[in-house]
Formats: C-alpha cells, structure tokens, sequence
C-alpha cells in the first residue's frame, strides 16, 4: 500500500486484505510523543509544586524517556507482527501459485 489512493481504499476495506498501519505508524509515533511530553509536564509540574524543581525535572524528563521507550518498543512490535502477516501472505500466495504450475 504505497499510493495515497490505496490508502483511502484500505481504509474501507472491510475483508481487512490491506493493513494501514504501517503506513501511519509514523504519525501515531509522533502523535504519541506530544502526548508523552505533555504528560511529562504534567508530571514535571505536579512534583514542582510539591518538592523542588531538581526532582520535578528528574522525575519529568524520566516520565517521558520511559514513556517514549515504552511506545517505541509497543509500536515496533506492531510493525513486526504486520509485517510477519504480509510476508506470511506472500509466502502463501507464492505456494498456491508453485502448487497449480
């Protein structure tokens, strides 16, 4: 699914032959580090105002590394299991195909 036409297509499908999500798993990643940013603020602000602000910037830039780690591993496993499925397909398609000839 390379074309942005397909992408629309894919989006439709319901027989679910075509998987969008690699092609948005760029965007769900950034997505997800604003979310983690603003998280960390959040964090960051929260434990300002309770202790210090060399604990809030501790515990705020660790909330947001963990955080990104946590999503970039989530999402590469994503990515791995669409593409195990995708080439699981081809594997098949090409067995068929050597079965018929």
């Amino acid at each position: 699914m390379n074309e942005s036409g397909n992408f629309f297509s894919s989006l439709f499908d319901l027989s679910f032959r075509e998987f969008i999500t690699p092609s948005i798993i760029g965007v769900i990643y950034v997505l997800l580090m604003i979310l983690s940013g603003i998280l960390a603020l959040i964090v960051l602000t929260a434990t300002t105002f309770q202790t210090n602000i060399i604990l809030g910037l501790v515990t705020g830039t660790v909330t947001f590394l963990l955080l990104l780690i946590f999503h970039r591993v989530s999402l590469e496993v994503s990515v791995a299991l669409f593409r195990i499925a995708e080439n699981t397909t081809t594997v098949a398609r090409n067995t068929r195909r050597s079965d018929t000839a």
